[in-house]
């Protein structure tokens, strides 16, 4: 099946696979999606999302639905959750979920692919990660209709330690060889993915790595300076992080610690500070992490609040927490990015051999970075933190760096790569 060639006056098509597509709200990885699609147009090219129906998702927010362009094609194809649906009592053969528990939606997404290249002629194929489904669906479709096939892999398949389970790491590393050898380009977020994988296959061409980092939404994020953080002797301090804390990647074990160290030593800052985990995924564990340390006074293992609500958190916080340990260092959360929109203060607990502490030491200037497997170390720089706040001058970021980051720019790339892919048009 070979799709016509659009005329040069009308944007050509991208079939979207991507299961985790508002109104998912479990994962902020929706957000990459949805920023391609609003904003590919301009560039010529107008997305055809493939994801799933409703019901296959966990958690929704039905008010993200109105963030998805009204003109933009989004079909919902068949397909369940097996962790719901198929479990008795919260087990099931882990063999039902693999690659993962929606693989029936791969079967779905293929027969509604099929339909929608019918219909929409698309001239390129896209598909994300994390959700292994979504690349198969896109490799079968490949095969089917020999369209090029651009894979965003963002973070990488198969690191030295993950998956862990030897049965998965193989289903991993069986699936992440059919998409480097056959998609156009496998794009990664990071320097250090790039690397890894031109490294991993020295026999493709260096190109098929590009890097398209995350970013933030045009315009987003508060004025020039810190301006509503109060710093008086009575006021409050709020550190905040917001998003899942997978253990052992952020796992904010060794900053309990780091707080029972400078509690017992008097480094504690004189007024009252709370310490906000929102949504960390793992919170029966974390709350008895922090009262082992001696700590679960100060921690506030928060409930998962919308999108919204989230980023007016981070934007009245004293301080942003950005955890990644050395099991990540090919990565940087994408949170980093929404907290740089913020205009508050970092405090980078990341490994110092990561992209995300280069990210942040180098071109960020955040001077608030420790070991995060270091209770003190992270205490040393926290006592630094708030000395700072104390004094007013605690470093934020330049207003600058954002417009580098917008996640308009990450599209324009996005949509010269596909040119790249189909020739000029």
């Amino acid at each position: 099946m070979q799709p016509a060639t659009p005329s040069p006056e009308t944007p050509s098509a991208v079939l979207m696979f991507a299961l985790q597509f508002p109104p998912f709200s479990q994962s902020t990885g929706r957000l990459r999606t949805l920023s391609f699609v609003r904003h590919l147009p301009r560039h010529g090219w107008k997305p055809v999302v493939i994801t799933a129906r409703i019901s296959a998702y966990p958690e929704v927010d039905e008010r993200t639905l109105a963030d998805v362009p009204g003109d933009t094609t989004v079909v919902r194809a068949w397909g369940f959750d097996i962790a719901r649906t198929l479990s008795i009592r919260g087990a099931y053969p882990r063999w039902f979920a693999t690659p993962d528990r929606w693989n029936s939606w791969a079967l779905g997404a293929i027969a509604a692919g099929l339909s929608a290249v019918r219909t929409f002629r698309p001239r390129v194929l896209w598909a994300t990660f994390p959700v292994p489904s979504a690349l198969l669906g896109a490799l079968a479709l490949q095969r089917l209709t020999r369209l090029p096939l651009v894979v965003d892999l963002r973070d990488p398949l198969v690191y030295e330690s993950w998956p862990i389970n030897e049965f998965d790491r193989r289903v991993y590393q069986c699936i992440e060889r059919r998409i480097v050898h056959t998609a156009r380009a496998v794009v990664v977020t990071t320097p250090g993915a790039s690397s890894m994988y031109r490294s991993r296959y020295p026999d493709l061409p260096a190109d098929r790595f590009p890097v398209i980092a995350n970013g933030i939404e045009d315009g987003a994020g508060a004025g020039e300076g810190w301006t509503n953080v109060a710093t008086s002797s009575t006021a409050s301090i709020e550190l905040v992080h917001s998003g899942l804390m997978e253990s052992p990647d952020r796992d904010p074990s060794a900053f309990f610690r780091a707080l029972r160290l400078m509690r017992d030593s008097g480094s504690l800052p004189g007024r009252p500070l709370r310490v906000v985990l929102r949504a960390s995924g793992s919170e029966d564990r974390y709350r008895n992490a922090a009262r082992a340390a001696g700590v679960e006074s100060i921690i506030d293992l928060a409930p998962r609040v919308s999108h919204q609500d989230a980023t007016r958190e981070m934007a009245n916080a004293a301080g942003l927490l950005l955890f990644q340990g050395p099991e990540c260092n090919r990565q940087i959360p994408a949170k980093a990015y929404e907290y740089l929109a913020s205009g508050r203060p970092i405090i980078g607990l990341a490994d110092a051999q990561g992209d995300t502490r280069a990210l942040l030491g180098g071109n960020w200037g955040v001077p608030y970075l420790a070991d995060m497997n270091d209770p003190a170390q992270i205490a040393q720089m926290l006592g630094r933190f708030f000395a700072d706040l104390d004094a007013g001058r605690a470093y934020v970021p330049p207003v600058s760096l954002r417009a580098g980051f917008a996640r308009s720019e990450r599209a324009a790339d996005l949509a010269r790569l596909f040119d790249s892919v189909v020739g000029s048009r």
